[in-house]
Order: C-alpha cells, then sequence, then structure tokens
C-alpha cells in the first residue's frame, strides 16, 4: 500500500477558552474522496482551515505528501497541491468567469491556462457562461466556477467546504453527478468535501468522517457510519430508536 496522500493527527484549535477541533485524526489515500459531516459548529471548516493553512494548529500535525505542514503558509500549500473553496463565494465581480478561473495559481502559460479555463467550464455545463459576470449569472453557476478556478491548479487534494450550499434539489443533483464523474475521472485527485447533506456526500465518497463539537464521532464507510447510535444522536440530533 502507498503512503497516505494526508494524515491529520490528533489536531487540536483552540480560539481563547473555546475549542474548534478537540483532537482530530483521519488518514487520506491518493485519490480518495472523503465526506465531512456534523451539525453546524462541529468544526468542519476549522479542519478544512487547519489543512489549507488558513489556520495553525494550537496542538497535533499535519502531513501531506510525506511533508510535516502543520505551520506552512496558505501559499506554500497551494504550490504543492492543495486546493480549497469556501462557504461564501470569492469572485471577483468585475472579471469574467474564465479571468476569474484563470486567477489560481499560475502553472502554464496564460495561452494554456485559458484554454484549460475553458475545458474545465464547458466539463462542468456552464461554458456558455464563460465570458460573463458573476453578478449576472446564476448562483449556481457561480458555485461552479469556485470549484474550476481550484480545478484550474490540477491539485492533488481539492477540499470542497458546502459546494452545494444554496443550489435547488435539481441543481444539487447536477453538481453531485458531476462531481463524481470528474472523480472517477481524476483519479490522482483526492476529495475532502464538507456537507450538511449527508445523501449528496454518500453520491461521492466512500469514507465518511462525522464531527461534533470539534470531535470525531466516527469515520467509516457511510451506510455504516449513519447507522451508528453515537451519529444519530449527535448529527440527526434524536434516540436512536426515534421514528
Amino acid at each position: 500500500m502507498s503512503d497516505p496522500l494526508l494524515v491529520v493527527e490528533d489536531v487540536t484549535k483552540r480560539f481563547g477558552a473555546v475549542a474548534a477541533l478537540g483532537g482530530v485524526s483521519l488518514e487520506l489515500p491518493r485519490g480518495a474522496a472523503h465526506g465531512v459531516v456534523g451539525p453546524n459548529g462541529s468544526g468542519k471548516s476549522s479542519l478544512l482551515n487547519c489543512v489549507a493553512g488558513h489556520y495553525t494548529p494550537s496542538t497535533g500535525r499535519i502531513t501531506y505528501r510525506g511533508a510535516t505542514i502543520t505551520a506552512a503558509p496558505v501559499g506554500s500549500r497551494r504550490r504543492r497541491g492543495i486546493a480549497r473553496t469556501f462557504q461564501n463565494l470569492q469572485l471577483a465581480a468585475s472579471l469574467t468567469l474564465e479571468e476569474n478561473a484563470m486567477l489560481g495559481p499560475r502553472r502554464g502559460t496564460e495561452a494554456a491556462r485559458r484554454a484549460r479555463a475553458r475545458e474545465l467550464l464547458a466539463e462542468w455545463g456552464v461554458a456558455d457562461y464563460a465570458d460573463a459576470y458573476p453578478p449576472t449569472v446564476p448562483y449556481g453557476v457561480r458555485k461552479v466556477a469556485e470549484i474550476v478556478r481550484a480545478l484550474l491548479a490540477e491539485p492533488d487534494l481539492l477540499l470542497l467546504d458546502e459546494p452545494a450550499a444554496g443550489l435547488s434539489p435539481r441543481e444539487r443533483a447536477d453538481f453531485a453527478e458531476r462531481l463524481g464523474a470528474f472523480h472517477a475521472g481524476h483519479t490522482d485527485t483526492a476529495i475532502v468535501l464538507v456537507e450538511h447533506d449527508v445523501a449528496f456526500v454518500q453520491r461521492i465518497c466512500s469514507t465518511l468522517t462525522v464531527l461534533d463539537h470539534g470531535l470525531v464521532v466516527r469515520t467509516g464507510e457511510p451506510a455504516e457510519v449513519m447507522a451508528d447510535p453515537a451519529v444519530v444522536r449527535s448529527f440527526l440530533g434524536r434516540e436512536p430508536d426515534d421514528d
């Protein structure tokens, strides 16, 4: 078995007296799709921020491609192949969707990046909006543009923070299908997917971690994890034998 791509070892993150993460550990093989779910305030985004470099863990260790990156800056992690999207869209209103996509890490010539941006926008079904500006396009198209910008860097690790939030059921289903197709066609790219919608995560991810109050409740195969009484209590907010 090859070495894992990402290892998070007993990571804590404190803000004063508040612990956003309390000893989280997980291991991500190369090319895996790993879902992270949990109620609001469970530490999901804090975990992504620690992996991406926006937060430095209070304690613990993060290893990526065999190297310790616990305190490495965001730019260094991006150059190493870690890309992250955010819950709140971060698109420049004065640039077209194609130009926004090209704002990511600069690999290759401008012409090559422009061509790849067009290609990705087409793969994700929004090529008709390549020359449009974010304020003029549907919200779902803007969400896709954010993904495309991350993918343009050809990351080894893609961190997605609630990418389907705010989408209609039809848009959500289409998004899940396209993300699943991307993962199937890019087996060297690992994905960590943070979401509230467990059904959405299960369409894409083969492994699931449930967080609650910054702690890991359980990690494993999605169906088994979601049948765990402890998960039912923490994530669903009810006792296992409730109707």
